[in-house]
């Protein structure tokens, strides 16, 4: 366990390293919709970073587009900042299983889960991580969804995400890495 939690911290800083921006562009939005960040890093990997920054949270997805012999090949990196809540329980080097609950127009439901790994560097630099799991169908559903909630290992409701500028977030991911394509 220690093993995988040391490759994935290592994969995950590699690709922060790498992701510095050369070109990059980000539409202006409002604080209740997906922000949305392009570009094409020094190491001329197209890239893409979506993000919700509310006062409570950051959730942030991201990607680039690495080759066969990379390590995490062609996945999207999930980043939630937050400290332990309530209805979040987190403490340093806990693993717990998330979960995105989406509602769909017309009364359709669509779970999936994410595996992640709390990190704890201190006040302002806590966070769970893991993949978020962008295959075809995840992905239309985030575009499509009237609602996205985040709920914890029990189930439970923790934060409910806005659903304005998702399907431009999901464009993005698409474009920029070529993950969940049909």
């Amino acid at each position: 366990m220690m093993t995988n939690t040391i490759n994935f911290t290592v994969g995950l800083l590699a690709l922060l390293v790498s992701s510095t921006p050369i070109l990059a562009y980000s539409e202006l939005t409002s604080p209740d919709e997906w922000q949305i960040l392009i570009g094409t890093t020094d190491a001329g990997l197209d890239y893409a970073k979506v993000w919700i920054d509310a006062p409570e949270y950051r959730l942030e997805l991201s990607c680039d587009t690495r080759d066969d012999s990379q390590m995490f090949y062609k996945q999207v990196y999930f980043r939630l900042f937050v400290p332990s809540l309530p209805n979040l329980f987190a403490q340093g080097d806990m693993n717990a299983k998330l979960w995105l609950f989406f509602a769909l127009p017309g009364g359709g439901i669509y779970e999936e889960s994410i595996s992640a790994h709390y990190y704890d560097g201190g006040p302002r630099d806590q966070a769970w991580l893991g993949i978020f799991p962008a295959q075809y169908s995840t992905l239309n559903v985030m575009a499509a969804a009237d609602t996205i909630q985040l709920l914890n290992p029990d189930g439970e409701p923790v934060f409910t995400l806005p659903t304005k500028g998702a399907e431009d977030g999901v464009a993005a991911i698409r474009e920029q890495c070529k993950i969940g394509l049909m």
